[in-house]
């Protein structure tokens, strides 16, 4: 039996059974049988010992009987007897399929020496109605989620950690002034697993201000911290204070948030978010989110919590449509795509009759004219101001000039511009420019109004906010801050709706500023993305996401935490090193000739290249052609490195599509990586290694930040090797040294030894 989650109907009877032992045994297959062969692919087949037969393989034998599709309808597995379970654990099969009398299919699962794996007695397909397939919503709820904490329960205990804590006292963890003392203490002492850093913002003076101001502060130190080399293997905790839902000092707090989930989804997991009232939290629960791949939690002494996305549930609407015709409805960035579409859409379908329309350039803004001339012909009347909604002052004048006859009734502010730049190359400019129509402006809008008695404050927003876009970090705080006003007005008794949009399109591209970048999100037309927003006025929910979610591009890699619910039952995955899971790809490439061995890496990269760019596979990536001409940009070119870097297990450079042009010298540079150990013997000892590293360092090839990069790593690198005499004065000498020094050093040390 079934019914919808949301419980809205009865139970439906949709399928019936019987199981039994079976008797005797299976006769072989008829003569007349068709045959042919089925083989799990290689990472599949550790799995098929967990199974009776593999559904990869059961599914395989049975759409090998499909019909054909009757006009509206879809064919369905639907009628099985006689299903027989012969043995288990089988990783290929032969199949061999009867033509019954009444239509069905008898179907036969073989082993390599023709004995029965299952078999099917009889399988009939029915013709189900396309209707039956579609979804039980169609009024646009269905594309709504909400954010929802649940409980945490911590696994297996994690190994041990190497901890460091930053500005404050932790029971177990080495205590640090800055993260230059961390890694002096990497240089000299070792590696630290991870570092943890209390920030408590500093609220003083206008939100606004505060805002930008703690945003500066900690995106120059996790931008510090991401730039140390010598941090390179070390993850970072930053924790920050909890405050009630809704309290106004967690405005800040939030778009510190959405900051720092830029940054996540930048490093893979490098990066962990904790809010907690606990002064002193345990490391070990700060551990066991780190082991199960969490990125954000709230801690406190009664609960641990996580967040997932999850569905809101269908026809729950719980508040009435909200009354826009009233009165006056402002709108900012009015003439922008989101702005214009929405201004449409409430004039025609909401029966609003009067805008104020701002946006920064007034009438002279591209679409200003066409946007009019629409409103004036569904019978509404508009007024359009240049006007910056992050200047308060001028804010404050143009809704002064709304007529009393007409009061304001609605707030919708879709201003904002984005300036997108990675984490560590994001710029103050770029911070500040892209806060201000978010942050300045809502918080203006937000006083100005809150003694009009309105009917609605909407405020578009972006999934960036909530789930981190790679590339966006400036935005994500901005939207994050928007999301926290919607639950502090709703908490205060005032109307708020912020709308997190996931990815929009245009003519089937995507159009910034919602663009997210995922395989996981398909793109909404803005005229598909009028229905959730109907559905959305009809809930009382202060943040709502609207995503359609790509369930195709939901089993892969770098699912964030946050969509683990939302995206159900995603591909079975194995775990890399584990007895039962397959061989890791450099035991693969061991086996394999050099031709073989060079052929199967630029099918790696090729089929990873033609997954970022969305192109339908690696037969369409050219192997000469040069990524920049491909399309590759630096957000693009981190995507490839961290897919590359998780198929490898390599740290691939952040400049790969520079220092390797093309597919081709990409996977040649893998290739010498990957190489088997008697492969790399030929390329000398330590000492002709080091003598061509001197070489190099003692020319003009390197510039003088790379050089200071090189006297970092080369400090970390000395401090595992250690003197020759077992005594413990080489770090503190080498962390002060200069090159020529260390090449001394390396030459007195490495000399002593062979000799």
């Amino acid at each position: 039996h079934s019914r919808p989650d949301d419980q809205t109907t009865d139970w439906e009877h949709v399928a019936q059974g019987r199981l039994g032992a079976g008797s005797g045994t299976w006769g072989p297959p008829p003569e007349n049988a068709t045959p042919f062969g089925v083989r799990l692919e290689e990472d599949l087949e550790p799995d098929a010992a967990r199974y009776g037969i593999h559904p990869v393989l059961l599914d395989a034998a049975v759409q090998a009987t499909i019909p054909e599709a009757e006009a509206g309808a879809v064919p369905s597995p639907a009628l099985w007897r006689d299903v027989r379970l012969n043995a288990s654990g089988a990783t290929g099969v032969g199949v061999v399929t009867t033509r019954l009398e009444d239509g069905a299919n008898r179907i036969d699962l073989l082993d390599g020496e023709g004995g029965s794996v299952a078999a099917i007695g009889s399988l009939g397909w029915v013709q189900v109605p396309e209707e039956r397939f579609a979804s039980a919503s169609t009024d646009g709820s269905e594309q709504l989620s909400h954010v929802v904490w649940i409980p945490f329960t911590p696994g297996a205990a994690a190994p041990e950690r190497a901890w460091a804590v930053v500005g404050t006292e932790m029971h177990g963890a080495q205590s640090h002034r800055d993260l230059d003392s961390v890694a002096d203490t990497v240089v000299s002492g070792g590696p630290v697993d991870a570092v943890v850093v209390r920030w408590d913002p500093e609220d003083r003076g206008d939100r606004p201000a505060a805002v930008h101001a703690n945003v500066l502060r900690v995106h120059a130190l996790v931008r510090e911290f991401l730039t140390n080399e010598a941090l390179d293997g070390t993850r970072l905790v930053v924790l920050l204070p909890h405050t009630a839902e809704g309290d106004e000092d967690g405005l800040t707090t939030a778009a510190i948030r959405g900051l720092l989930r830029s940054a996540q989804a930048e490093t893979l997991g490098r990066v962990l978010l904790v809010r907690t009232d606990i002064p002193v939290p345990p490391l070990e629960s700060i551990s066991a989110l780190l082991g199960a791949g969490e990125s954000e939690a709230v801690l406190s002494e009664e609960s641990f919590l996580v967040p997932r996305l999850r569905p809101v549930p269908t026809g729950d609407a719980d508040a009435p449509v909200r009354d826009l015709g009233s009165g006056t409805v402002v709108v900012t960035g009015a003439t922008g795509l989101l702005g214009s579409l929405i201004t449409h859409h409430l004039a025609t379908n909401h029966g609003a009759r009067h805008f104020l329309l701002l946006s920064r350039s007034g009438n002279k803004a591209p679409g200003a004219t066409e946007l009019l001339t629409r409103l004036e012909a569904t019978g509404a009347t508009a007024e359009l101001l240049a006007c910056d909604a992050a200047d308060r002052t001028a804010l404050a004048a143009a809704l002064d000039t709304i007529p009393d006859h007409r009061p304001l009734s609605a707030v919708v502010h879709t201003a904002g511009t984005v300036d997108d730049a990675l984490f560590t190359n994001l710029t103050e400019t770029q911070l500040t420019q892209v806060l201000r129509p978010k942050v300045d402006a809502a918080w203006n809008l937000h006083e100005l109004t809150r003694d009009k008695n309105l009917n609605a404050f909407i405020l578009y927003s972006s999934l960036a906010g909530i789930l981190g876009n790679r590339g966006q970090a400036n935005y994500a705080a901005g939207n994050a801050f928007l999301d926290a006003l919607a639950q502090h007005r709703h908490t205060q008794g005032l109307p708020a709706l912020s709308l997190a949009w996931g990815p929009w399109a245009k003519e089937g591209q995507p159009s910034a500023p919602s663009a997210s970048r995922h395989a996981w999100s398909e793109p909404l037309s803005p005229e598909e993305a009028t229905v959730p927003l109907d559905a959305a006025l009809r809930r009382s929910d202060a943040v709502l996401a609207v995503l359609r979610l790509n369930r195709s591009g939901t089993g892969g890699e770098g699912l964030p935490p946050l969509l683990r619910e939302l995206a159900g039952g995603t591909r079975r995955r194995v775990v890399r090193g584990d007895v039962s899971g397959p061989r890791p790809l450099a035991d693969r490439l061991a086996a394999m000739s050099e031709d073989e061995r060079g052929q199967a890496l630029l099918d790696l990269v090729r089929t990873h290249v033609a997954a970022v760019l969305g192109r339908s596979g690696p037969q369409d990536v050219p192997a000469d052609q040069e990524f920049q001409e491909l399309g590759f940009d630096s957000l693009t070119a981190l995507e490839l490195r961290s897919r590359v870097n998780e198929a490898t297990g390599l740290q691939v450079s952040a400049t790969l599509v520079f220092d390797h042009p093309t597919p081709a010298a990409f996977s040649a540079s893998l290739a010498k990586r990957l190489a088997p150990r008697e492969d790399a013997a030929d390329s000398g000892s330590a000492m002709e290694r080091l003598d061509r590293l001197d070489t190099l360092l003692m020319s003009d090839a390197l510039t003088e930040q790379e050089r200071q990069a090189v006297r970092r790593r080369m400090r970390t690198m000395l401090s595992r090797l250690g003197p020759a005499d077992g005594s413990d004065q080489a770090p503190q000498q080498i962390a002060s040294s200069s090159v020529e020094e260390i090449f001394d050093f390396i030459d007195s040390e490495l000399g002593r030894a062979e000799g």
